[in-house]
């Protein structure tokens, strides 16, 4: 499969995503296009854009610290879901960044989200056994209960716990502990 991933530099480029990032989303679950943009210019943000045969595929919004990748939003176009593209980009992250990786996904309770589960589980991710609650990313937004997933096969609790902490500084912006 032929695609092409391109990093997201402007606000123009960044324009070109924000209908798909909006539409995959919860409102709970996403930052406002204001909030997205000041991504652009984050020392641990990076903002993908990936396109098949020319056309937009998707996008990722990724976090590179020191210890370990956040996967913060991760979507396909729907008409180009289930071809193997959600796979490669995420096959394409693992093999380029050769350190762990996490991400979040909603507690297994519908359908979809059991889907999405088995999706990472596929590319060797696994559910860490913690109670987890994604920060609001606004202070008219609610925190949302949420899963860890990380692609290592064993981890301690304090290595977890010091991710957890560096995603409520860095991603969410939280003043607390």
């Amino acid at each position: 499969m032929c695609f092409k991933i391109e990093r997201v530099l402007t606000a123009e480029s960044l324009q070109q995503i924000w209908a798909l990032y909006e539409s995959s989303f919860p409102v709970d679950e996403r930052r406002a296009y204001d909030q997205l943009s000041l991504l652009l210019s984050n020392k641990y943000a990076k903002i993908y854009k990936f396109y098949r045969a020319n056309e937009l595929a998707g996008l990722v919004v990724i976090w590179e610290f020191e210890a370990f990748l956040f996967i913060e939003h991760f979507a396909v176009m729907p008409k180009m879901q289930n071809q193997g593209i959600g796979k490669n980009v995420v096959s394409q992250l693992i093999a380029n960044f050769q350190m762990p990786i996490s991400l979040e996904v909603e507690p297994p309770f519908d359908a979809q989200s059991e889907r999405r589960i088995k999706f990472y589980e596929g590319l060797g991710f696994r559910m860490l056994n913690l109670e987890y609650m994604q920060p609001a990313y606004a202070n008219n937004k609610s925190e949302v209960r949420m899963k860890l997933m990380a692609n290592v096969d064993s981890i301690s609790n304090l290595t977890v716990n010091e991710w957890i902490s560096q995603l409520k500084r860095e991603v969410y912006n939280c003043q607390y502990e």
